[in-house]
């Protein structure tokens, strides 16, 4: 059975029936420290009171199958489907995991959440975080948004010159808006010849 399948079929547990097992729990916890991707992700999924250790036994599982597929489990969770209940929690949590190792993807769709309010609570303060490190993951979009707010100045102190620079590695990374942006910016903040984006 594939490991895409093993995850399905985990989705699909009562899991009642194993968080109230602490027998099974140490065995999901053994085979997790074994390298059993499964298991790291099903601990991640049951423990629910305490953010950071499910966010570690994510990491474990996305550490294992790798960033990609981590990033279509968490749309699964997100999502959900005839097979598969939503988990949205877990499936931002996933998100977060991938976005701290260097997902542009996970990033870029965890701010636009937050940004929004779309099935989490809207914090446009924690959205400014993710776009700043979605930016330096090679997120065009999230250095555009970065960009933004540093020109309006309502998440954080005004600043054109850091405006300018997010714009710059927007454009650097293909987003012709980035450039536009880059270009208006310029009369605020003069050009510096190190940083000047590739036109």
């Amino acid at each position: 059975m594939s490991n895409k399948r093993i995850f399905i079929f985990i989705l699909m547990l009562p899991l009642f029936l194993i968080s109230d097992n602490k027998n099974i729990m140490q065995e999901f916890d053994n085979n997790c420290t074994k390298g059993n991707a499964v298991a790291c992700m099903t601990i991640a999924k049951l423990i629910t009171n305490d953010y950071e250790i499910s966010k570690d036994y994510a990491k474990k599982s996305c550490e294992i199958i790798g960033i990609d597929e981590c990033l279509n489990i968490a749309y699964l969770y997100i999502k959900g489907n005839k097979k598969t209940n939503k988990d949205i929690d877990l499936g931002y949590k996933i998100l977060d995991v991938t976005c701290d190792m260097g997902s542009a993807k996970g990033c870029e769709v965890l701010a636009y959440a937050y940004y929004n309010g779309s099935k989490v609570k809207k914090d446009r303060k924690i959205a400014f975080e993710l776009n700043e490190i979605g930016c330096t993951n090679g997120s065009s979009q999230c250095c555009i948004m970065a960009s933004y707010e540093y020109s309006q100045g309502n998440l954080t102190r005004q600043n054109y010159c850091k405006a300018k620079e997010f714009a710059g590695r927007a454009c650097d990374l293909g987003n012709t808006n980035g450039c536009k942006i880059y270009k208006a910016l310029i009369i605020f903040c003069p050009i510096d010849p190190i940083i000047m984006p590739k036109f």
